[in-house]
């Protein structure tokens, strides 16, 4: 037996076996044969200890086959253990999935949590489930009848890169980006023969080699001229015909190129050194004359006539690894010794050359073959070329001619094998260490001044140009970014066969890890990045939306365009403007992370490859949302260009795309309290996820554990399992094709009898049939549950099925059903509301959740309100809009960048007032555009048409206006910045209905009846800042109504403020110094305002960017810190959160939705935590909390390092910006 991964797997795999397509599989291994699985006498105990917690996995046929025969039998025919069988075909633990696919029970049980017994060890083995095949699940080596369908797909393979391609003639568009970039590789790698320099070799050759060393060059040199010639003779007879890809055609047209310079300049050695005419001549035919060469070139041209190109591209693998490996390493071993530099030289350019061959030969039959060739003949091709190559240079030309140990010869060669079976993804043979140290050191002396020579951007004077190159970059950045020092680190990455892009991935992130120093480096760092991607992408928008929309997908061939036919249409129609349009230059206003950010998930790629620019994004999406109204479509990509807003993250992923679903958030009510409304409900979830929207999902209706199911006599289990079903779901859809993971928010009002269970559902400990931790919790909670709380009063829990109807009715409708259920003794249980309370402050306490939200004030203050009562909110809860069995609620959102609209030191509400002006007309071509993933979606949408504007960098706008975040001055801004955002947006709104007409359900709305929020929450216009006349706006409104029922709704921006360089939504900073994340490690970032100040006085240094670490980011207690500038860079901690909660209040009477508040507490408790939350519902906030920050939470998770809060602190990054 063998191990693939964790499973067992006989050694008969490797002779006999074959592709399953595991979709068609119908298990034919669980249920065919005269017994079922093997088991071990100790997995028969574990079974028979672990069956009650297996039993809920499995089908009802397969426990009636185990109650009546037991948790194992025995086999009949031999006596040995096995699984029962269910009627003598399938094993009992059997479970079919809806393809009819056998999956395993036990397993399932295993993967839930509920048993640590995985399965059976037999029942690893079929199928085999490894990676080798990338685009199918499993291979196999045992066959039954029923597996014909599963089989006949290896049957049907084909390799790709063979099949005929009638574009091979054609190179560009660059189609397989990782096989150009080997061709770009071997070019950079050029040389010729006439720049070896062979004068010292000359009197070495005649004055300090002996007899015996004259004779071994000589053999090895007339090997290296005859093998180059098979090498080349494959090359042209073979793989550059056979192969269709285009890239791979360049590739080895080079390499027959640089194999006859190859051949040149070892025909120069030999003409240079032997001066014999018979003697020179002999060597020219060492094929003819030797029979140690004669052996070696016979092996060589067997697998020129081979059918196998997978064999023969290992084979020659094996050619150019090893057949050379021990000549090369001979030839070095005389430059150790001083001896022989041009000749050695030579061989160093070869050795490399033949080594990116025999690389290049790894990479393709690893990435590019469908039918690989099994490990089992690898292993013998490579073996068999091993014993060649030993017997060639210990004994028929041994290299203790020229004083090498034959031993230590033989060591290095097994060390080569090694390394080439390693790279043809095989297990080690020999497991043997280098010998020869100077091949690790070999001179890089002469391959690093010819390959400065040769890579493109950073030639000849290495620093010098480079130094130059990041000056060039460095225009209106402060004097204090160092370019030498830049410089200085580069050089001191760089590796032979670096490529420019590489170096320039490496300026960029050593710019990036200087930004300590001055925040203008990680303005360099990207400017570097985004001239690297600019080199490597097509200027023209035109031509790049071409590519995209023409992309073939090169492993189904099938035509799979990126960009839709009419927004490709339109682009084309109008290519000339549009490309003249594009101020490429605005590319480089990106900070090093936000344009990281970018090109990590917004960019279009083709094959893996970036192939849209920054700006290409935002003209696609302005595009997208205008069609043909060119004008409106070139301004809005002049206001995202230049950052004065952006457009949600669904938006920025999907405008202009063949399926542009743009909306963030949508917002759901169980359909029925019945299995058609609950899996009606799952399968909404499912295609809304599926197209990366996220869910607010109210179940209130569902009814508890225990009550009554009249359709089948029985009775409910509650919320809690149905929930795992909804966790499984937003585990298995992906949003956008993987681009983020599905995210449900699950809201449920204190009432409901399941309460308790509902709030240890995301908790780390307890019974994982009682959890499910992949879904976010909220509680929709009405004003009665918070008075019965602050009298101390009793609290009844009630069923939905036996209290219908509290759920549709709010406020004072609410409290009068709710006290006549309680009169008429219809709840389940009583207790004492403060006990529930604790409950509630413990969760948060733990898990930062149950968001919290008050349903009074949310209906009460909802220009919705005449459609009904609201059942939730969405999953970053700033989202709040009526939904019904055929209405899913929709929101598109876009958020405003502050910090844009300061001008000479003043908050310029002008231009704010045109900006969110053209904004809300932008959503308003989102709503009419957008795909609706489910039908009950665009019937909602359509109807309400509700929008959701929020802000990013409140606290960088502030700290520019140096007001301290809850100074008077900040707070007054506060208001008077939503006011205005509030204004434009209703303006812009009625505006469009003079267009279009009001939206379907305004009449009876309170804007209708010339109600603005602010009057909802009890102010006049004589309250505001008096900048807007709200008394025409109302006068306007009544005449024309508004094309949208809401307006405002402040989200979390987590990734499109990375993005824009700003600090999320409304929040204040939450440390002065933390870390950025990249693929390519992590960055301390120092608060860019701070620094700034910090450089300004003189202060900084990194002593104090250390102290400010030890800080935990604050710079409240450190000495010589001036007092205003420490007001200034308060971290949230440091703030009062009374204060938090009065500007949310503020700001809360204009907007129309909600907000989506955390609250941040150092060391939390139930007593602050409860003071907290009460100010926030007397204050009359819609969301009282968000998340639950805590320091104590922060502490846990860096120190327990638990894989699951990183995944769901990561899927949370991803989505709250929904942005």
């Amino acid at each position: 037996m063998i191990a693939i991964g964790e499973s067992l797997v006989s050694e008969d795999i490797l002779e006999k076996e074959f592709v399953c397509d595991l979709s068609k599989c119908k298990g034919a291994c669980c249920v065919e044969g005269d017994a079922g699985a093997p088991v071990e006498a100790e997995e028969g105990k574990i079974l028979a200890e672990e069956f009650a917690n297996i039993r809920p996995f499995l089908r009802p046929e397969g426990i009636k086959a185990i109650e009546e025969r037991g948790t194992t039998a025995t086999d009949p025919n031999d006596g040995e253990l096995v699984t029962p069988l269910v009627n003598g075909a399938e094993c009992a633990y059997v479970i079919f999935d809806e393809n009819g696919t056998t999956k395993c029970g036990i397993e399932k049980a295993f993967e839930a949590g509920a048993t640590a017994f995985h399965k059976p060890v037999s029942c690893h083995l079929y199928p085999i489930r490894i990676t080798r095949y990338p685009e199918f699940e499993a291979v196999n080596y045992h066959k039954w009848q029923i597996c014909d369908p599963a089989c006949a797909l290896g049957e049907e393979l084909k390799e790709p890169i063979l099949q005929e391609n009638k574009n091979r003639f054609v190179l560009f568009p660059i189609e397989h980006h990782d096989i150009w970039e080997w061709y770009k590789k071997q070019e950079a790698s050029f040389w010729t023969a006439e720049e070896i320099d062979l004068h010292q070799d000359l009197n070495d050759w005649n004055n300090k080699l002996n007899d015996d060393e004259r004779y071994f060059i000589k053999h090895i040199l007339a090997f290296f001229a005859a093998s180059d010639g098979i090498v080349n003779e494959n090359l042209a007879e073979n793989f550059v015909n056979e192969v269709q890809f285009t890239e791979a055609k360049f590739f080895y047209g080079f390499q027959i190129m640089m194999e006859n310079i190859h051949s040149e300049t070892y025909s120069l050695l030999i003409d240079t050194y032997i001066k014999d005419k018979e003697d020179r001549d002999r060597l020219f035919k060492a094929i003819e004359n030797f029979d140690a060469i004669k052996r070696k070139a016979e092996w060589a041209l067997k697998w020129i006539e081979s059918d196998s190109f997978a064999e023969r591209l290992v084979a020659f693998a094996a050619v150019e690894g090893i057949f050379f490996s021990g000549s090369f390493c001979s030839i070095f071993w005389l430059k150790k010794r001083g001896l022989m530099p041009g000749l050695t030289f030579s061989n160093e350019l070869i050795s490399r050359d033949e080594g990116l061959h025999c690389d290049f030969a790894c990479h393709l039959h690893n990435n590019h073959l469908v039918n690989k060739v099994p490990e089992e003949r690898i292993r013998e091709i490579i073996l068999d070329a091993l014993d060649i190559e030993r017997e060639f240079i210990t004994e028929s030309l041994p290299v203790n001619l020229i004083g090498m140990n034959a031993k230590l010869m033989t060591q290095y060669l097994e060390f080569v094998t090694d390394r080439l079976l390693v790279e043809l993804n095989c297990e080690k043979e020999f497991n043997v260490e280098n010998p020869f140290d100077f091949m690790d050191m070999i001179s890089l002396q002469g391959k690093t001044n010819f390959f400065e020579k040769r890579v493109a951007e950073y030639q000849k004077s290495g620093f010098d140009k480079i130094t130059a190159r990041i000056q060039k970059l460095c225009y209106g950045l402060s004097e204090l970014v160092d370019s030498t020092t830049v410089a200085m680190k580069v050089i001191e990455g760089i590796y032979e066969g670096v490529t420019t892009t590489e170096l320039d991935s490496l300026a960029a992130e050593v710019a990036a890890s200087m930004t300590t120093r001055h925040p203008d480096y990680a303005q360099l760092a990207a400017r570097i990045a985004v001239s690297n991607l600019h080199k490597n992408t097509t200027k023209s928008f035109s031509e790049t939306m071409t590519d995209l929309h023409e992309y073939v997908n090169p492993k189904t061939g099938l035509h799979s365009p990126l960009i839709s036919d009419d927004v490709q249409e339109i682009i084309q129609k109008n290519a000339a403007l549009l490309d003249s349009t594009l101020i490429y230059d605005r590319d480089f206003g990106y900070d090093y992370f936000g344009f990281k950010t970018l090109e990590r998930s917004y960019l279009l790629r083709l094959n893996g490859k970036i192939a849209e620019r920054p700006q290409h994004m935002i003209m696609r999406v302005a595009i997208g949302i205008h069609k043909e109204d060119l004008d409106s479509a070139i301004e809005t990509y002049h206001l995202m260009s230049k950052k004065y807003f952006t457009h949600a993250t669904p938006t920025l992923f999907n405008s202009g795309t063949p399926k542009p679903q743009m909306s963030s958030c949508f917002l759901l009510t169980m359909k029925d309290d019945s299995i058609d409304g609950i899996y009606d409900t799952l399968k909404q979830c499912s295609k809304i996820s599926q197209s990366a929207g996220g869910i607010g999902l109210s179940i209130h209706n569902v009814r508890a554990t225990g009550s009554y199911i009249r359709g089948t006599n029985g009775t409910s289990n509650g919320i809690v399992p149905m929930l795992r079903v909804f966790n499984d779901t937003a585990r298995y859809v992906d949003q956008g094709g993987g681009k983020r993971k599905g995210s449900f928010a699950i809201y449920l009002e204190p009432w409901h009898a399941d309460i308790f269970d509902f709030l240890d559902l995301k908790k780390n400990h307890g019974k994982e049939e009682m959890r499910a931790r992949d879904l976010f919790y909220a509680l929709w909670t009405p004003d009665l549950f918070m008075k019965r709380v602050k009298e101390d009063g009793m609290w009844t829990l009630m069923d939905p099925n036996e209290c219908p109807g509290l759920c549709d009715v709010h406020s004072e409708e609410f409290n009068k059903l709710y006290e006549k259920y309680e009169a008429e003794g219809k709840g389940r249980k009583t207790i004492k509301a403060r006990d529930l309370w604790s409950k509630i402050m413990e969760s948060q306490i733990e898990t930062g959740t149950p968001y919290m939200l008050y349903k009074d004030a949310a209906n009460a203050k909802s220009n919705q309100q005449n459609l009904g009562t609201i059942r939730s909110s969405n999953l970053c809860t700033e989202i709040i809009e009526y939904t019904a069995p055929d209405e899913v609620a929709v929101c598109n959102l876009a958020s405003l960048a502050l910090p844009m609209f300061i001008e000479d030191d003043k908050f310029d509400h002008k231009k704010l007032y045109e900006v969110t002006y053209k904004v809300t007309k932008n959503l308003n071509r989102i709503i009419d555009r957008n795909y609706y993933p489910v039908p009950e979606a665009r019937n909602s949408n359509m109807r309400h048409r509700p929008v959701g504007l929020g802000v990013q960098g409140l606290a960088d706008t502030f700290i520019k206006l140096r007001m301290p975040f809850t100074s008077e001055e900040a707070k007054k801004l506060n208001s008077e910045i939503f006011e205005t955002i509030y204004y434009a947006s209703l303006k812009a709104s009625k505006d469009e209905a003079i267009a279009d007409g009001p939206y379907e359900s305004y009449e009876g709305s309170p804007i209708s009846q010339g109600k603005f929020q602010f009057n909802m929450w009890g102010l006049k216009d004589t309250d505001l800042s008096g900048r807007w006349n709200w008394d025409e706006l109302r006068a306007e409104i009544k005449a024309h109504g508004v094309r949208n029922s809401l307006l405002l709704a402040p989200m979390p921006t987590a990734s499109t403020s990375q993005i824009l360089g700003n600090n999320e939504c409304f929040e204040p900073y939450t440390s002065n110094i933390y870390t950025r994340r990249v693929l390519s490690g992590e960055f301390i970032v120092v608060n860019k305002h701070l620094l700034l100040d910090l450089v300004n006085l003189g202060l900084w240094s990194e002593d104090l960017k250390n102290e400010i670490i030890r800080s935990n980011g604050s710079i409240q207690h450190i000495e010589g810190i001036p007092e205003n500038i420490k007001e200034l860079y308060k971290t949230v901690w440091e703030m009062s959160m009374k204060d938090i909660i009065d500007m949310s209040a503020d700001r809360g009477a204009f907007i129309d939705q909600s907000q989506s508040l955390n609250l941040f507490v150092e060391n939390a408790n139930v007593g602050k935590l409860t003071s907290m939350h009460f100010y926030a519902w007397q204050k009359g906030l819609k969301t009282g909390m968000y998340y639950l920050r805590t320091k104590e939470q922060l502490k846990k998770a860096n120190a327990a390092g638990e894989q699951r809060v990183a995944e769901m602190a990561k899927r949370m990054q991803e989505f709250t910006d929904e942005e």
